[in-house]
């Protein structure tokens, strides 16, 4: 393992603004290789928490809020900055209680992760708190405006193989949302041996994550799971392979049968019949 420290040396710094909620600054820097940077931008954040809780009935406390960012209202897991001072769990026991009224269960750290280590200065913590309680009502601020929900797993799953959560959740992997669509559908992994036309020993490496899946090896895959062309897209965008769009006539094929739930077969006839490339 590569151990090598390859920090950039800070010539001069300058702040740009210094707000309560928003702190730029400018740096000059020097990389190891000698090469300087005039104009480099860092925004500095206190560290944030994440928390998945989960009551004793085995219901996830959701919240749902409008964000400017986006200028979309979304359900979230509970989330929220450290105080100065204050430890990573209580601020996310603080955090839970505050937006939520839920407390007390048990509380176990999942991760620390940074929501973006190339130009932002904080991490997030993130917790799991099973067996969690309603111990009050609502402690929010006068910016605040949320709701709880009560959510089912199987609701949770609908929301993320729909891409309907776009905050606050770790960043999802190909694996993790393509076992996700396996295990919502009850799809066998047999069937993919049965049905899809990838060799096996391609086939076990992509299952396994050990090979990166290819293009038409996804497309295939989504064939035989029956999935839309949004769950399509967004699963390659995860495999960082191109999406499918009507600019190709391959791709509007191939839109075409996962519309219709063609098979494999019925899609690599059409696309022959139009001199295309099979998948």
């Amino acid at each position: 393992m590569n151990t090598d420290d390859r920090k950039w040396e800070i010539i001069e710094s300058e702040y740009l603004i210094r707000r309560p909620w928003l702190t730029a600054r400018r740096d000059r820097v020097k990389l190891p290789t000698g090469v300087e940077i005039p104009e480099y931008y860092i925004l500095e954040y206190p560290d944030w928490v994440n928390v998945i809780a989960i009551t004793k009935e085995g219901k996830f406390v959701l919240v749902r809020q409008y964000r400017h960012g986006i200028k979309e209202t979304r359900y979230e897991i509970c989330a929220g900055v450290c105080e100065t001072g204050e430890e990573p769990l209580l601020s996310a026991q603080r955090e839970l209680y505050e937006e939520t009224g839920y407390g007390n269960g048990n509380w176990t750290k999942l991760m620390t992760v940074s929501a973006n280590a190339s130009t932002m200065t904080n991490i997030t913590h993130c917790y799991l708190a099973t067996e969690v309680e309603r111990i009050s009502t609502q402690h929010l601020e006068e910016t605040e405006d949320l709701t709880v929900h009560l959510l089912s797993e199987e609701e949770i799953k609908a929301l993320l193989l729909n891409d309907e959560v776009k905050h606050e959740f770790p960043d999802l992997d190909f694996l993790t949302y393509f076992y996700a669509l396996l295990g919502y559908y009850c799809i066998p992994t047999i069937k993919l041996y049965n049905e899809t036309k990838i060799d096996e020993n391609t086939l076990n490496g992509i299952l396994n994550g050990k090979i990166p899946p290819q293009r038409d090896d996804l497309i295939q895959m989504s064939l035989v799971l029956n999935i839309d062309l949004k769950k399509t897209n967004f699963m390659l965008s995860l495999a960082e392979c191109e999406t499918l769009s009507y600019k190709e006539s391959r791709d509007s094929l191939i839109i075409c049968s996962i519309k219709n739930h063609y098979s494999i077969n019925k899609t690599n006839i059409m696309l022959s019949t139009c001199n295309l490339v099979k998948i």
